[in-house]
């Protein structure tokens, strides 16, 4: 085979384009196949949240949650597009989920060329379906992950060391988007810093000036976000809403930093937990190319990938939770460098077989970052090395494809309801969207509800507005003393001059008789009926005792 036809078809033909939209359809259809599921709370807040935006209300003032702006906006854009309902929720979720597989494809083609673009593209459709690590719908990691990897190929695309630096500058603006769903991406752009520093360092630059701009190119775009954002709730006098909320709540929530990574890196079952084994080829790959991909190359290539993937990990470590779907971020470097090794380790394989030549030094890496094995000579590839290489990169990738699409098979055959029930290990989301879906048929349009508990699907699901703008007990359990009573004070005077047309208790949070909700209920309202951990009380009559 010449060498020449053999690079086209592995890097410049069209059909590439064809194979990562095919791709892209076929992760459309996964995601669409749970798009009944009931919502967590988390989905339901920043939808209910979002839906209120559009109705010109205001976040952290009106609406209290602990989460970074872009979440809640990014849900109400949703609900512009798509409507109020759970379609609109699976449908952002397959855009982020499409950005993040183009940019996916653009870093991993220029990087190891058009073949490993589309084999890092099928393993993100099978672990951004992974329903143990709650991908199949969108948190926030869904989005994160699509303005990084938009900011990664920006970044790489960028020339460091000469005076067009726009590559760079996008890719930090991506980067400082990222940073407004969590803070905690802010770790990214931190590690691309860091392998600024090595970079200049290894080509021996004297020139501090180039250095320091591109570093300033890195974070400038999220200081003048953030700037803007605390400008805007300082101007507008809702400066302290913002602080209690964002700062001292999160802050309590998220505990010690420093605390948290040692505590995850110093544990395997954190590291690794159960949620992720359905991705144990990437964590495998991942292990192999720090042997594999180890040597800095004259280009732009593994030192990269390294920060970017210890970044990763980093920001899953942020806070002391680790739910599952914080593990998602850790799924577009480890396809992008599951994807590298497959092939390198084909190549070295290949290469070692009796009776192959040394191939060219230049092809092999013509599209690849990774460093250049010694020894090799301006030969070109025998025949012989290239079947050998094919097959043995056919079947590395066959291999850990099929693995990571076993658990997309056992998805598909969930109805959406025992989805649910698989990721969460109960139905309890399912119950919250039974009692919504009914009291939107038992309740008028105008009338107002409140739950005591941790699950704003209530509002969500009936389609009615929430009597306080507490709309979570966790909001409380994570503040500071003054600031709880501060925040209880508040929603039993908003709910007490609502008078809400049911009040649903969640006895999980404490006996209803040592509530301070337990006279208000006892005099004014009748219990119609209880779920599960659910007392739903309805409004009793005007004039009725």
């Amino acid at each position: 085979m010449d060498v020449k036809v053999l690079r086209r078809f592995s890097g410049h033909a069209h059909w590439t384009w064809l194979g990562l939209l095919m791709i892209m359809i076929m992760a459309a259809v996964l995601r669409w196949h749970s798009w009944q599921e009931p919502l967590e709370r988390d989905l339901a807040t920043y939808a209910y949240i979002g839906h209120r935006l559009l109705a010109g209300e205001q976040l952290y003032t009106q609406w209290v949650d602990i989460k970074a702006p872009a979440i809640y906006f990014t849900y109400m854009l949703a609900e512009a597009a798509w409507g109020y309902n759970e379609a609109a929720v699976v449908w952002s979720g397959i855009v982020a989920v499409w950005v993040s597989m183009l940019f996916l494809f653009l870093v991993a083609r220029r990087a190891g060329g058009a073949l490993t673009a589309l084999a890092s593209c099928v393993l993100f459709m099978a672990a951004s379906t992974s329903y143990r690590l709650q991908a199949n719908l969108p948190n926030t990691e869904t989005f994160i992950n699509a303005f990084i990897l938009a900011g990664l190929w920006a970044f790489l695309a960028s020339r460091l060391g000469k005076r067009s630096r726009i590559g760079l500058w996008c890719g930090s603006l991506c980067f400082a988007l990222a940073t407004l769903y969590k803070v905690q991406a802010f770790l990214i752009p931190a590690g691309l810093t860091c392998y600024l520093a090595a970079f200049f360092l290894w080509r021996r630059s004297k020139n501090c000036h180039a250095f320091l701009h591109a570093a300033a190119a890195l974070w400038l775009p999220s200081f003048l976000w953030w700037g803007g954002i605390f400008g805007y709730y300082w101007v507008t006098g809702r400066f302290e809403d913002f602080w209690n909320v964002f700062y001292h709540v999160g802050r309590s929530y998220a505990g010690s930093i420093l605390t948290n990574e040692m505590h995850y890196f110093t544990h395997l079952r954190l590291l690794w937990p159960q949620a992720a084994w359905d991705i144990t080829p990437l964590y495998i790959w991942g292990l192999l190319a720090l042997v594999i991909l180890k040597k800095p190359g004259k280009r732009r290539g593994p030192g990269l990938f390294f920060w970017y993937g210890l970044g990763s990990f980093l920001m899953v470590g942020v806070t002391p939770r680790f739910f599952p779907h914080y593990y998602q971020l850790l799924i577009p470097c480890l396809c992008l460098v599951s994807a590298l090794t497959m092939k390198r380790a084909a190549w070295l394989l290949a290469r070692k077989r009796p009776g192959t030549q040394a191939v060219d030094g230049h092809w092999a890496n013509a599209r690849n970052s990774m460093p250049q094995p010694k020894g090799l000579t301006d030969k070109k590839p025998s025949p012989c090395h290239l079947a050998s290489y094919w097959v043995l990169a056919g079947l590395i990738f066959i291999g850990s494809s099929i693995f990571m699409l076993l658990p997309v098979l056992r998805y598909l055959q969930l109805h959406p309801a025992e989805i649910s029930s698989a990721k969460y290990g109960r139905d309890n989301f399912g119950r919250v969207k039974e009692i919504g879906l009914r009291l939107r048929k038992t309740t008028r349009p105008e009338e107002t509800l409140f739950q005591w508990g941790i699950d704003p699907g209530f509002y969500f699901y009936s389609r009615r507005k929430a009597a306080s703008g507490v709309l979570s007990l966790h909001t409380m359990k994570y503040s500071p003393p003054l600031l709880r009573k501060k925040y209880l004070d508040r929603i039993y005077t908003e709910v007490t001059m609502a008078a809400p047309a049911v009040f649903i208790y969640n006895r999980k949070f404490g006996r209803l008789e040592d509530n301070v909700f337990y006279d208000f209920l006892r005099t004014g309202y009748m219990l119609q009926y209880s779920t599960g951990p659910y007392l739903i009380f309805k409004r009793r009559p005007e004039g009725q005792q």
